[in-house]
């Protein structure tokens, strides 16, 4: 008889996390991906953007543009750290999958199998493991990024719009578990599962609109963005971490004589430029769609993974029967 326990499945939980600190190369590699994409756009990536942005201000025309070129790089700086920790929930949540893969690999699963602990129990071990894993990582992201936003400029951000930042980061882990959960469902070795890795590390930031704004990739590449659920992540982390930078940008123009008539249009094409308001299949989406969206991603790929938790627990152990045949056949020939 299968049993339910939530000491049970702390204590499954509380393994896995063992397992995942305990090795120290995963463990690295998960924490060092969010780094590497943040070096990547401190040494690369900005001078894009300002540089996208100083094109756009120095289209008005002004007599000295300069001033609100520098007080436009807490709007650029958000905008870009923003995708960035929409992309390291994926990352590191397809990263923490690594114990999955290896209980696959080790035959750990014919052991849960055949003992009386319930499938769905070891699902949703992996599952809670995962998302602690993700937010702990992440978390350590976010205060980062705070704290160099702190740094080099005079970046707001009220506590209202802080909360809101750590909810969405808190839904993003949530649906980001989900997916590279399902997405493992179908991997069995490490081989497959770091070519995974591989593709999805490299594409994913394109993918979401994560280093670049969706409105300048060609218009099926801005359609493909809508199936993938870290593309609404990132949406409402940038209309959160924006937000009072776009006030704080618009209180300086205001208080301006040159800057002051072109404030309204300014602002407004910086945020079209920027992809703060999404845009999808022609229409574009509020906050409370981008919401709606992130929520229906984590319901549909949470069923998706209940109906194969026993599947998923099978997968290793088949696996292992398949290889053992394979060898006694090997070894009649």
């Amino acid at each position: 008889m299968k049993t339910y326990s939530f000491k049970l499945l702390w204590a499954l939980t509380s393994r896995h996390l063992k397992m995942f600190f305990k090795n120290k190369i995963t463990f690295f590699f998960s924490l060092l991906v969010p780094f590497i994409t943040l070096a990547i756009y401190l040494l690369f990536l900005r001078e894009l953007e300002v540089s996208a942005v100083t094109s756009l201000i120095e289209g008005y025309g002004l007599s000295d543009p300069e001033p609100l070129i520098n007080a436009a790089y807490n709007l650029i700086d958000s905008w870009m750290l923003s995708g960035i920790l929409a992309v390291s929930c994926i990352s590191v949540s397809l990263n923490a999958c690594h114990i999955i893969i290896s209980d696959r690999e080790k035959g750990v699963n014919r052991e849960f199998i055949a003992s009386p602990v319930s499938q769905g129990l070891v699902t949703l071990s992996y599952f809670i493991f995962n998302i602690l894993v993700s937010l702990i990582i992440v978390t350590a992201v976010l205060f980062i990024c705070l704290i160099y936003l702190g740094v080099v400029g005079n970046f707001r951000l009220t506590f209202a719009n802080f909360g809101y930042i750590y909810l969405v980061l808190i839904l993003s882990v949530l649906s980001a578990a989900t997916v590279t959960i399902f997405l493992c469902s179908f991997i069995n070795n490490f081989s497959i599962f770091n070519s995974v890795i591989a593709i999805v590390s490299a594409a994913v930031g394109f993918l979401i609109g994560g280093y670049m704004p969706i409105s300048m990739l060609p218009g099926v590449a801005q359609n493909l963005t809508a199936f993938f659920p870290g593309t609404y992540s990132a949406g409402l982390l940038r209309n959160y971490f924006m937000n009072d930078q776009i006030v704080a940008l618009y209180d300086f123009m205001m208080g301006n004589a040159e800057y002051a008539p072109i404030a309204e249009e300014l602002l407004s094409s910086i945020s079209g430029s920027f992809s703060l308001d999404l845009t999808v299949f022609g229409s574009s989406l509020s906050v409370a769609w981008m919401y709606g969206i992130l929520a229906i991603s984590i319901l549909l790929f949470g069923a998706l993974n209940a109906l194969l938790s026993n599947r998923n627990l099978h997968l290793g152990a088949i696996g292992k029967r398949r290889k053992a045949r394979r060898k006694a056949l090997e070894k009649q020939e």
